[in-house]
């Protein structure tokens, strides 16, 4: 729902063909906002792009993740509930697989220097598709192995294991090529 930056070269939120997309997906999947990247210190910005998606759904909405996973804690968070937003899925390393909160189950934000219990639950995700891609520059093979491993331990510690997929991963482009066939065997194994 954010115009275009240097970091965002997403369609645009004018477009009517994207509008009905986002309107159609809603009505099968729940629908979140994705912050564009300067909304995690704009308050103004993430309102404006809030009330965008709203406009186009209709409807309330109360979860989001932030682009880049740009999270800036607790600032981002304060930001989030104040815009009325629940459900936070940005918590996860952005060049690593793993666990940045050490857990795998979510948890509701508690602010330290508030010394305060919060509405916001946060989702933590254990992997992400460019992490593998972009940062490690892993191939498919690679990744999967540390994809069934990071599913294998979340399973034994009774955690919940959440990745994080583009659109853009999962068409059979060149430089994707065979991620799709990791997403699905993740699905696989996750329902085992």
């Amino acid at each position: 729902m954010g115009d275009n930056s240097r970091f965002d070269r997403n369609p645009s939120w004018k477009s009517k063909e994207y509008r009905d997309l986002i309107l159609r997906l809603s009505v099968k999947y729940k629908t979140g906002l994705h912050p564009s990247y300067f909304t995690s210190d704009n308050y103004s910005l993430l309102k404006t792009e809030l009330a965008r998606l709203r406009t186009i759904l209709g409807k309330e909405i109360t979860s989001c993740r932030y682009h880049f996973i740009r999270l800036l804690t607790p600032a981002s968070y304060r930001q989030l509930l104040k815009a009325g937003i629940t459900e936070d899925y940005s918590m996860g390393y952005p060049e690593e697989p793993g666990f940045r909160a050490g857990i795998a189950r979510p948890y509701t934000f508690y602010d330290v220097a508030e010394d305060t219990s919060t509405d916001l639950t946060i989702v933590p995700f254990q992997v992400m598709d460019g992490t593998f891609y972009q940062y490690r520059k892993l191939d498919p093979e690679a990744s999967k192995e540390i994809i069934i491993t990071l599913i294998s331990e979340t399973r034994k510690a009774g955690g919940l294991f959440v990745s994080l997929w583009h659109n853009t991963s999962l068409l059979e482009s060149p430089e994707w090529h065979g991620w799709r066939d990791i997403f699905e065997t993740m699905l696989k194994v996750q329902q085992a």
